[in-house]
């Protein structure tokens, strides 16, 4: 065969190729399976509400939220009647009130008695089944989810060929549109250290009202405040001359970022606790006269996810042993400068006679002479 032949049928059967496959599309060879199962499947939905409180001063961001179906005692789970939810979120945006569904579709071929659906009509070819609805807690921090709950009935017409669904309360036939309300408490998690300060005196000079301030130092190797998402709000004890004096350092945690990855340690049979440590130090900011006492405590920081809470704990640097945190400065005075004699009364001078004071007498004698010559030519004037 010649290569212009070649050519020939090579044409002939890449037009052929083409021609088959714009006539018959490849769908046709595919199973009945997926295509099957999408025309025999029938969609429906639940209409959601979702209301959002605030009972802090922290407002709630963006957020989305999970509802379910569950069976009741002695009815089928969604896969054996056929039910797959195909959408159960509803997305919230600070406080108010959200809309939403629950969209689900139903294998056709399973609407049946077998399957958990109950027969009814005339005919008894249309049928229904029901389901608990309720939102998905999925511990979100610093919310409080509602436990509110819905019998959701589903019906099937066959005549329509669609489902039908309404929501009810539990037990009864009161229809109700189903609206789940949850309240944020904020993920910011409040606690303090108690601080004991002790001024002492070493002169005769007396302490006055001073600010000493205090500190979370990571150990080597801890993440940072920022990292771990604490915030140290009030870190000072005021103290007023010699004795003991009490205060707080008030920090905040952000329960967003207690986890591992963020240098918190998990314990606990669940590892759903957590905890972190910092050194507790007074900050010498150099006031002048004091002594600052070198004490350090180790502070447990420790997360208990069942109370929501932070709990505090202080110890001698690395041992197990208890300890208020305590710190002792001593006052020891400010030098003040020695007293100076008082600036002596400045003496007065003479004055140095110089050429210009003669000057300005014989100009004041001449003007009084002209003075007394202009009164003689007036009165000589007048007389004659």
């Amino acid at each position: 065969m010649n290569k212009k032949m070649k050519k020939s049928y090579t044409a002939l059967w890449l037009s052929f190729i083409c021609a088959f496959v714009l006539l018959f599309p490849a769908n046709i060879f595919a199973g009945n399976g997926d295509n099957d199962a999408n025309a025999d499947a029938v969609k429906g939905k639940v209409e959601l509400t979702k209301e959002v409180n605030n009972a802090v001063k922290q407002s709630p961001g963006k957020e989305t939220f999970s509802f379910e179906l569950v069976p009741a005692e002695g009815h089928k789970d969604l896969a054996t009647a056929g039910i797959t939810v195909d959408k159960n979120t509803v997305e919230t945006n600070g406080v108010g009130t959200f809309e939403g569904t629950l969209n689900f579709s139903v294998d056709k071929s399973k609407i049946n008695e077998n399957n958990g659906w109950k027969a009814f009509g005339k005919n008894k070819n249309n049928y229904m089944i029901s389901y608990t609805l309720q939102e998905k807690n999925d511990g979100k921090k610093g919310w409080e989810y509602g436990t509110k709950k819905y019998d959701v009935v589903m019906s099937y017409y066959s005549d329509d060929n669609e489902i039908y669904t309404s929501t009810y309360l539990p037990g009864t036939d009161a229809s109700e549109r189903a609206k789940f309300v949850n309240t944020f408490k904020g993920t910011e998690l409040k606690n303090k250290v108690e601080l004991t300060k002790e001024v002492k005196q070493d002169g005769k000079q007396k302490p006055g009202k001073e600010k000493f301030m205090f500190e979370l130092v990571p150990a080597e190797g801890q993440k940072d405040l920022a990292t771990a998402g604490i915030t140290v709000d009030t870190n000072t004890v005021e103290t007023d001359g010699v004795g003991t004096f009490t205060g707080d350092l008030n920090f905040t945690v952000d329960a967003n970022k207690i986890s591992e990855a963020n240098g918190w340690k998990a314990f606990g049979k669940n590892k759903n606790n957590y905890m972190i440590y910092y050194t507790l130090q007074e900050k010498n900011d150099g006031k002048k006269g004091w002594e600052y006492g070198t004490k350090k405590y180790d502070l447990v920081m420790s997360y208990y996810s069942d109370d929501n809470a932070i709990y505090t704990s202080t110890y001698l640097p690395g041992t197990d042993a208890s300890e208020s945190a305590k710190f002792v400065n001593t006052f020891k005075g400010v030098e003040m400068p020695a007293p100076q004699d008082p600036p002596k009364k400045p003496e007065m001078k003479e004055t140095v006679k110089t050429g210009d004071s003669n000057e300005i007498t014989t100009l004041i004698s001449l003007a009084i002479l002209g003075i007394g010559t202009l009164a003689v030519a007036r009165r000589f004037k007048k007389n004659a």
